[in-house]
């Protein structure tokens, strides 16, 4: 910049002239530095109670969060799918065999909770929050067009019928054993596209609601301490995306992403943080919804691929 000095200005004067304009301009340039380095960052670090099926790029296998990334479980090649109790240090889970097994990290003891001899197959088991339970998916016959979800109790292994429908419903998740929420597969034949929409059991009544309305695939709920129920839909758009609402008849959805991905399988921490997976053509992410912006975690160079996400609070 060209500073014009009259010349009626003594040498004095000039200089403190020049001055002065070199602090305005300095100034100015500064200004949009300060505002940069004031913005704060995402916490992109792994939660010690995460849990989650990893690919390295030979197998799948259990890994959970440790010291701020994730440690692998050796003793569970190629798991189906999973639950992890971080208390109790116990992980259920179907084995490729597709058999349901319960291991224990602390021991190294496994042991086989389902029967060879019957034709009943198993999927999806969650932990109740207090560990005293096993929630889980049962396929008679190994099919998956009409499904039940029972409780087996980890004190004495007896199994207990919690949904029994004529329809197949999946993903049971609860934090107090009082609700239950869970997918049910409403349409999959004769209309237009699948449809499957979130429902809670009360355990004082045995009352079943459907709280979802959204004629899509609505499933994978999950409640957050605050009392917000987070779920996976392919609503409006055809493309998943991670949604949420109040967990009664009624309650108003609210989409909370809204990219051209398949985010699925959202979850909180005991801070009410969002974290989810988010899939596209390129890659599999684990992600934080924070402030409306979704932000990558630093996960483990050498996992490419994730699946049944769980964080434990």
């Amino acid at each position: 910049m060209k500073v014009s000095i009259n010349k009626r200005i003594t040498p004095v004067g000039e200089k403190v002239l020049q001055n002065v304009v070199k602090r305005i301009i300095n100034t100015a340039l500064a200004t949009p530095l300060c505002i940069v380095f004031t913005v704060a960052l995402a916490n992109t670090s792994i939660p010690d109670d995460m849990a989650v099926i990893a690919f390295d790029g030979d197998a799948w296998h259990v890994y959970v969060g440790v010291d701020s990334s994730l440690k692998k479980v050796d003793q569970i090649p190629n798991p189906r799918s999973f639950s992890f109790h971080s208390k109790s240090q116990k992980i259920a889970y179907i084995g490729s065999d597709n058999h349901l097994y319960l291991f224990d990290t602390e021991t190294g003891e496994k042991t086989k909770l389902s029967n060879s001899d019957d034709d009943l197959r198993y999927a999806q088991p969650f932990f109740s929050l207090s560990g005293e339970a096993l929630y889980i998916v049962q396929l008679p016959g190994g099919k998956s067009r009409r499904t039940e979800i029972v409780s087996i109790s980890m004190s004495d292994l007896n199994k207990r019928y919690i949904v029994r429908k004529r329809t197949a419903q999946f993903e049971p998740y609860t934090r107090d054993n009082e609700h239950l929420y869970y997918s049910t597969a409403i349409c999959v034949d004769d209309c237009e596209g699948m449809i499957w929409e979130l429902w809670r059991r009360e355990a004082s009544t045995a009352r079943q609601y459907q709280l979802t309305l959204l004629n899509h695939v609505s499933n994978q709920p999950h409640l957050s301490a605050d009392n917000w129920l987070y779920f996976s839909s392919n609503a409006p758009d055809g493309y998943f995306h991670i949604w949420r609402m109040r967990p009664e008849v009624g309650a108003t959805p609210e989409q909370l992403t809204f990219e051209k991905a398949r985010d699925s399988e959202p979850f909180t921490d005991a801070n009410n943080n969002v974290y989810f997976i988010r899939k596209t053509r390129a890659s599999t992410k684990l992600m934080l919804l924070q402030s409306g912006d979704a932000v990558p975690l630093a996960t483990n160079s050498e996992l490419i691929d994730f699946r049944n996400l769980e964080v434990r609070q």
